[in-house]
């Protein structure tokens, strides 16, 4: 997903969302990368990061699915490594 796929309406939500374009990039970088708008405000509400996702993978592992990541911090789990 590039932003040139958004139109308008969708980059105005997504800007109200605080889903950047750098946010966006980086989710690629990690291998998200068809992610549609609904996906990308549902993890900007609830604040899966980039930094929180690679957190988590280095604690519980690489192959963890966006759905997981999700779950994760919607149920509290700690991504801090210790």
């Amino acid at each position: 997903t590039g932003l040139k796929d958004f139109d308008v309406d969708d980059l105005v939500e997504l800007g109200n969302h605080d889903v950047s374009p750098e946010f966006i990039a980086e989710l690629q970088v990690l291998g998200f990368k068809d992610l549609g708008i609904d996906d990308l405000v549902e993890l900007s509400i609830h604040h899966v990061t980039p930094r929180f996702i690679r957190e988590t993978r280095q604690k519980y592992g690489e192959d963890l699915t966006l759905e997981q990541l999700l779950d994760m911090r919607l149920h509290g789990v700690r991504r801090s490594v210790k």
